[in-house]
């Protein structure tokens, strides 16, 4: 057995970088629990004894449940008070608990150099044969968020721009008992968490819910701890033990094309099976755009997508874009390269994969757009009269700003000046035209304002209310629009009879979009009946989307909003013969009441 002197463990980092230790062990005997000499650090304490003994009566009638216990540890490092701060349920397991800790002796907090007394929490798992021992995990301070009555509640799983909700009862502050927790972005469910909750974090059975996943299991001080279940939409399957949410332990995991592997796994990889993660085999060179050259000196784009087992790529999800001249190079690359599959053990199988794309230096000294920043804003209503902000609101994505056609062919060059109202989710809840040089430039300003994503201001680690104060400049060598050489080479083949811009019909399939996010409403904007707008544009020889114009439209209103969404999607480059082409297309791009 380990000497008491050795397994000791010192505390030698800053508090707030202190992550719980657990140990795991079966309890087959009450002399094998007495054997079992464990050492776990705590904040500001380290305690070195043994665990608790699950009762034998309780492991007959199978009881089982988390016992957390609260613990004031004298200078000395005795347990001065010890009481039950939440019960399992079954009193025999709670005072299984309270006697098993009652002994324990810790090494006592120190302030300046003298040993204080200090309250601690413990938490005593009991299921099936097993007694886990958990302390509370040192927690970054940004995973507690608040609910809509200001109660606090604890989420591993943050959602920093979405508003929580809650059902249960609030106490001292906290969310308190049985209940759930949704958290609400733009009107979607994107996080469910329903179970039983002390002082803010998730205890026992709990079901989890995100955009990309489904989890059933034990949960502990807020992280999933113990047996569970996870599945993601794409069809891959965890089932086994957690450790602080990182799957580790014994587990089976599987995947929907029959790929299955079972045995232990350390930190989400499975021991000894050699797993290789999706990778490019071929990728197309990454070229700086055209429209920004002399204008920046880096950019990045940063896309997360589902990899199926052929290696063909769907789902793409632009996570960061700091300027669509970048985002439309990375499409290129991403049409005309080819990936490897993730594969196990010499099988390919589905795999998420997030692909960070850089262009120049990357210093973070270069932004695309210059954004001036009022530190006090003077609102009214909700907003509060004057914010301090801890952090200025960024762009997370930018959306593209559309030179209108007629004026783009009539060379009329303009400015727009814009101040932008971002709301603590990092919506755009106003937008003011404060200078326009003609009415069609600042409709356009106002759609791509209304289409990017923010990151919002912070105060006090929570989003803010910020304003911005943005201008655009329309002309040909503006860095602002989007309009490069295959504009003009278009607008000059349109012309002419031996190198045309083809139709649908002459193209060797129909268009397959590789990306084609939906088109965004303006803040608080419902859409009563079905809004129809009619959007001819060019699909070039790259795949890119040129030159979008409306041919016919229900309500002038969305007209811009349409076109600045279709003006991000991209294709696989038209063929006619299997030679790339420029193909003109028309789509109705439909706005339905039913999900607004």
């Amino acid at each position: 057995m380990t000497s008491l002197k050795n397994s000791l463990i010192r505390l030698t980092t800053p508090k707030f970088l202190l992550a719980c230790i657990c140990l795991l062990l079966s309890t087959t005997s009450q002399a094998e629990v007495a054997a079992n000499i464990f050492s776990m650090a705590l904040v500001d304490h380290t305690i070195t004894q043994p665990i608790p003994v699950y009762p034998a009566e309780s492991l007959k009638s199978r009881e089982d449940g988390i016992t957390v216990l609260k613990v004031l540890v004298a200078a000395s490092g005795e347990v001065k008070e010890i009481a039950v701060e939440k019960s399992s349920n079954h009193k025999n397991l709670d005072q299984a608990a309270l006697e098993g800790v009652k002994q324990w002796k810790f090494i006592p907090k120190q302030a300046h150099g003298v040993a204080v007394e200090d309250w601690v929490s413990v938490s005593i798992c009991f299921s099936g044969k097993e007694v886990v021992v958990l302390t509370p995990k040192q927690i970054n301070k940004r995973y507690w968020v608040k609910d809509q009555n200001g109660c606090k509640l604890f989420d591993n799983y943050l959602q920093q721009l979405a508003k929580y909700e809650w059902n249960g009862e609030c106490q001292n502050g906290f969310i308190e008992g049985a209940g759930e927790v949704i958290a609400v972005y733009e009107g979607k469910t994107v996080n469910k968490l329903k179970g039983t909750f002390h002082k803010g974090l998730l205890y026992g059975e709990a079901y989890a819910q995100t955009l990309d996943s489904e989890f059933n299991g034990m949960f502990v001080h807020g992280l999933k701890n113990g047996k569970g279940t996870l599945v993601w939409n794409y069809g891959m399957r965890y089932e086994g033990d957690f450790l602080n949410s990182l799957m580790n332990g014994h587990a089976i995991i599987s995947w929907p094309n029959g790929v299955r592997v079972e045995g232990e796994f350390d930190k989400g990889n499975p021991v000894g099976n050699k797993f290789t993660p999706p990778r490019f085999t071929h990728r197309a060179r990454l070229k700086f755009p055209e429209t920004l050259a002399g204008f920046h000196k880096s950019g990045a784009v940063t896309l997360q997508a589902l990899v199926d087992e052929k290696g063909e790529i769907s789902q793409i999800e632009v996570i960061r874009s700091d300027h669509p001249a970048f985002e439309r190079e990375v499409f290129k690359v991403v049409a005309s390269s080819e990936i490897k599959p993730a594969m196990v053990n010499g099988k390919a199988v589905p795999s998420l994969f997030r692909y960070p794309f850089r262009f120049g230096s990357n210093s973070e000294d270069n932004k695309p757009y210059s954004i001036g920043l009022d530190p006090e804003v003077e609102t009214t209503g909700d907003v509060p009269e004057q914010v301090k902000l801890d952090a200025l609101p960024t762009f997370k994505v930018v959306a593209p700003l559309v030179y209108p056609f007629e004026l783009f062919q009539k060379k009329v060059t303009g400015k727009v000046a814009a101040t932008v109202l971002i709301d603590p989710t990092g919506h755009p809840a106003d937008i003011n035209i404060t200078e326009a040089s003609h009415q069609d430039f600042a409709a356009a300003t106002r759609a791509m304002l209304a289409s990017c994503v923010f990151t919002p201001a912070i105060k006090e680690q929570v989003g803010a209310w910020a304003s911005l104060k943005i201008g655009y400049e329309f002309s040909r060598n503006s860095k602002d629009t989007l309009y490069d050489s295959d504009v003009y080479r278009i607008l000059r083949h349109s012309k002419e009879v031996k190198a045309p811009v083809y139709k649908l019909a002459h193209l060797d399939q129909k268009p397959q979009a590789i990306y084609s996010p939906v088109a965004e409403l303006p803040y608080g904007y419902e859409v009563k009946s079905a809004e129809k707008v009619l959007v001819e544009f060019t699909i070039d020889k790259n795949g890119a989307v040129q030159l979008p114009h409306i041919l016919k439209s229900t309500n002038p209103e969305l007209d811009w909003l349409a076109m600045t969404t279709v003006s991000r999607w991209f294709f696989k480059p038209p063929t006619v013969k299997g030679e790339p082409v420029d193909v003109l297309v028309s789509i109705p791009v439909i706005y339905s009441a039913a999900n607004n």
